[in-house]
C-alpha cells in the first residue's frame, strides 16, 4: 500500500513519532533502533514504512532502513508474534546479533526480550532461521556502538527497558561511541535508583 513516507519530524511518544507530511501528522510507531538514529525534531525524516489495517484502525510502522522492515515483516509473520513483539525484538538487539541468535538456535536469548516466551521464541527460530535477510552490511558506525553499549549493558544485569531509555538519554546527550553511550547510560541509571 505504501513503501515510506517523507516529511518533518514534529514530535515522538513512547513507541511512536509523528511525521507531518502535506499539513496531516502521521502517527508512525518505531523501534528503539531507529528513534534512537533520527535527527532531532524539526529535521526531515525518510521511513520505509508497514501499514496494518484492522477494521477499527490503520496503524503505521516505520524503519529507517529496508533491512529493518524486512525483519519487523519477518518477526510478525511468525504465528503469536504480533506488531509489539516485532518492534520490542527490534528495539532490544542490533539485527547482526538478532540474526546470530536466531541462526545459532540461541531460544535462551531471546526470552530475555519483554514479551517472548518460551513457545513463542522456539517458533521464531523454527520459522526464521533459514529465511531473515542478511543484517550486518549497511549497519551504520552509529548502530554498531548501539548493538555493542546495548550488550555490555545487559551484561550487566539492565532490563531491556532500563537499556532503551538509558541509550535514548544517552544519545540525546550526544554520545555516539560504545564507551561513551556505556558511561552516559550507567550514569543515567544510577541517578534513576
Amino acid at each position: 500500500m505504501f513503501h515510506y513516507i517523507k516529511g518533518e519530524y514534529t514530535g515522538s511518544g513512547e513507541d511512536f513519532i509523528i511525521v507531518e507530511n502535506g499539513g496531516l501528522g502521521y502517527k508512525v510507531h518505531v523501534s528503539s533502533l531507529t528513534e534512537n538514529q533520527l535527527p532531532p525534531p524539526g529535521s526531515r525524516v525518510h521511513l520505509y514504512l508497514h501499514v496494518i489495517m484492522r477494521e477499527d484502525h490503520v496503524s503505521l510502522y516505520g524503519f529507517l532502513t529496508e533491512t529493518e522492515l524486512a525483519f519487523f515483516k519477518a518477526f510478525i509473520s511468525v504465528s503469536g508474534i504480533g506488531p509489539r513483539v516485532g518492534l520490542a525484538l527490534l528495539s532490544s538487539l542490533a539485527l547482526p546479533e538478532l540474526h546470530s541468535i536466531i541462526a545459532r538456535q540461541d531460544a535462551a536469548a531471546l526470552t530475555r526480550i519483554k514479551g517472548v516466551g518460551k513457545k513463542s521464541a522456539q517458533r521464531i527460530i523454527l520459522e526464521l532461521k533459514d529465511r531473515l535477510p542478511a543484517a550486518g552490511a549497511g549497519e551504520s558506525p552509529e548502530a554498531a556502538g548501539l548493538a555493542e553499549a546495548r550488550e555490555a549493558l545487559l551484561s550487566l544485569g539492565y532490563s531491556m527497558t532500563e537499556i532503551a531509555d538509558a541509550l535514548s538519554a544517552a544519545t540525546a546527550a550526544g554520545a555516539a561511541a560504545r564507551e561513551d553511550l556505556v558511561k552516559k547510560s550507567l550514569k543515567y541509571l544510577a541517578e534513576r535508583r
